[in-house]
């Protein structure tokens, strides 16, 4: 399996201790949002890389098997 598709995921990201997360700001939530939507994006690509692979289909190069 290519290592890149079994690597951990971002754990969602955080500005700090507090309430909301330590958002101090709306903007703060919005770039939290923003930020963990991108991740969660990589995440269910890994997903569907781990699940082409597993079917035998080649993620992302010529790689022969």
């Amino acid at each position: 399996m290519p290592k890149v598709l079994v690597t951990p995921c971002d754990k969602p990201w955080r500005k700090g201790p507090g309430p909301a997360g330590g958002a101090e700001t709306v903007d703060d939530l919005y770039a939290r949002g923003d930020a963990n939507e991108q991740r969660l994006a990589a995440c269910g690509a890994k997903v569907d890389g781990v699940r082409a692979w597993d079917a035998g289909h080649v993620v992302g190069a010529s790689v022969k098997k």
